[in-house]
């Protein structure tokens, strides 16, 4: 199992086939291997992004071979049911899905499109139309539209510099931001908007709400939510630290993925497989759908996180054209290193219903 998880990690298997599970074949293939031998070629998935079929016959929940689900496949003796229903299964459909989702963020056109009308009104009314959301949370002075119209009228550079020293970032074209109130105190304090550095957190829906409840604070696996409830590793992910070459660095490092995860590109930040499109109809065109894509704009503590490469096995695809693919990804565990002063909504036609 440590060869194929090698190959994996090489990019040079997409589909791999083993014995039966239950088979003396198999027993030779795992003879005195370790039980974290399955969870190796778990990682080799997560890492390189490349395996997208692994069939193994006789695995756990598979009776039949010939109805055998090639998203479903562990060693009965390593890894249980819940092993590849949270991890294999998930990890083998994201990487199905990936090069898709790269090259329509690469073009800069995810999930559809908008016309040249300004849409900062129709945000403003659909978050407060979708959302349950205490009005003392929001700063009308921070509110800005970065459509393509209003850019192109701002005469505003893509890429500006912020923070001691100076982080570059690019502005969010495309987004319309409505500001939030950060704490007075605690901006003044620690000079947030004079040292501390931009940067985006993309998130879903369903999420909006439970970080506004409480207090507008980002939140790690492991961390307890208010209310009690604890924060899961999300499907798709290993809830274990893995060894890799960080593409920035060139270092080996210990990736824990129990972390808070940003990035200085709002592309990045709003990829498919972070900020899942939220649909929603038209409130003022019957039939048509709307598609709502949601990221935070965040201050960030200098010297709190670490930089690494893309995540979503982009490879040569350069996802945003002012970045590097191996800067686009910042991680810390400083929860309180991050403030967030905006909620950066993108619109798009997504399809008009057909009406009788």
């Amino acid at each position: 199992m440590s060869i194929i998880a090698s190959l994996i990690r090489q990019n040079r298997l997409l589909t791999v086939i083993l014995p039966r599970a239950d088979g003396p074949l198999n027993e030779q293939l795992f003879m005195d291997e370790v039980p974290e031998a399955s969870l190796d070629v778990a990682h080799a998935i997560l890492v390189t992004h490349s395996l997208i079929s692994l069939h193994w016959p006789g695995a756990i929940g598979v009776e039949d071979a010939s109805h055998y689900n090639n998203f479903h496949a562990c060693h009965p003796k390593q890894l249980p049911q819940s092993g590849f229903d949270n991890i294999l299964k998930p990890l083998l459909a994201r990487n199905k899905a990936l090069p898709s989702m790269n090259a329509d963020v690469a073009a800069g056109h995810v999930d559809g499109k908008w016309d040249s009308s300004c849409p900062s009104d129709l945000v403003r009314d659909l978050v407060a139309a979708k959302f349950n959301i205490h009005r003392s949370f929001f700063n009308s002075s921070g509110d800005m539209c970065f459509c393509e119209s209003c850019h192109k009228m701002s005469g505003n550079k893509t890429v500006y510099s912020r923070g001691i020293p100076p982080s570059r970032y690019a502005i969010p074209i495309g987004w319309v931001r409505i500001g939030l109130k950060v704490h007075e105190g605690i901006a003044e304090s620690n000079e947030i908007f004079k040292k501390w550095h931009i940067s985006y957190h993309g998130t879903t829906a369903n999420n909006i709400e439970p970080i506004f409840r409480g207090g507008l604070h980002l939140l790690k696996p492991g961390d307890v939510a208010l209310g009690g409830a604890a924060i899961g590793v999300r499907p798709g992910h290993i809830p274990q630290v893995i060894s890799r070459t960080n593409r920035y660095t060139g270092m080996e490092e210990l990736f824990d993925i129990n972390q808070i995860f940003t990035s200085p590109s709002i592309r990045y930040a709003s990829h498919p497989a972070y900020a899942q499109q939220f649909i929603v109809d038209h409130p003022q065109r019957p039939g048509v759908l709307l598609g709502m894509r949601f990221v935070f704009h965040c201050r960030q503590r200098p010297g709190s996180y670490k930089i690494g490469h893309e995540t979503v096995g982009a490879r040569d695809i350069k996802l945003d054209p002012h970045f590097d693919n191996n800067e686009l990804e910042w991680y810390t565990k400083e929860s309180a290193g991050v403030v967030l002063f905006g909620l950066c909504v993108q619109l798009r036609y997504i399809s008009q219903r057909t009406t009788k």
